[in-house]
C-alpha cells in the first residue's frame, strides 16, 4: 500500500500458537496485566482457576520507522490485523508533552473497554501508563518520554473449543518520539 516504504508490519494471524499452563504458572506470568487478571477473576468466580487450562494466542505487531523525506501517515489507516492500534494522527509529528490519540480495532471493529498500556525500552518491568478505551476504541496516550515508546495490549476471548479455552490476542505499535 502507499506509504510501505515507511511502514513495518509483521502479521502473525496465519500462525497462532497454542499453551497449555499450570493454573499458578499463568497467574505469576500475567500478574499486573489488568485485561489478564479480569481473566483470572472470571476463573475464580466459575471454581476454575486451580484447573489448568489450554490458550490459543496470536501476536500482533507493528512498528514504524521514519526515512529521509517520509511521515508516518501510513500508520493512520489500519492494515487489517485481527487486533490492531491505529494512530489517529501521524505518530511521527507528535511531540514530547502532546497526546497521541490511537484506535484499538478487533476484527476491525472498534474495542471498548481494552486496557492500553505503554512503556519504553529501559524502563523497568512496570509500564510507565496505561489507560482504558472508550466505547469508540479511542484512548489517549501522554508522550512524557522521548525515544521509542510501545502501546500494547492482550484482549482475551472464551470460545471454549475442543482444543483450547481461551484465545489470547496481542497488540503492539513502537514508533520514535521525539523532543
Amino acid at each position: 500500500f502507499e506509504g510501505a516504504d515507511r511502514w513495518f508490519d509483521e502479521h502473525s494471524d496465519g500462525c497462532p500458537r497454542e499453551r497449555s499452563s499450570r493454573a499458578d504458572d499463568a497467574r505469576q506470568r500475567s500478574r499486573g496485566l489488568p485485561t489478564v487478571e479480569d481473566v483470572f477473576e472470571a476463573r475464580y468466580r466459575a471454581q476454575e482457576d486451580l484447573e489448568d487450562g489450554r490458550e490459543r494466542y496470536a501476536k500482533y505487531v507493528k512498528g514504524l520507522i521514519a526515512v529521509e523525506g517520509g511521515d508516518g501517515r501510513a500508520a493512520t489507516r489500519p492494515v487489517g490485523q485481527v487486533l490492531e492500534i491505529v494512530p489517529e494522527r501521524d505518530p511521527l509529528a507528535a511531540r514530547l508533552g502532546e497526546t497521541l490519540a490511537v484506535r484499538v480495532l478487533f476484527r476491525g471493529q472498534p474495542l471498548a473497554d481494552a486496557n492500553l498500556c505503554w512503556d519504553v525500552p529501559g524502563h523497568g518491568a512496570k509500564f510507565l501508563g496505561q489507560t482504558w478505551t472508550d466505547e469508540k476504541g479511542r484512548a489517549l496516550v501522554p508522550l512524557a518520554r522521548t525515544g521509542l515508546p510501545s502501546l500494547r495490549l492482550i484482549h482475551m476471548t472464551r470460545p471454549r473449543t475442543d482444543d483450547y479455552e481461551w484465545e489470547s490476542f496481542w497488540a503492539s505499535f513502537t514508533w520514535r518520539v521525539r523532543d
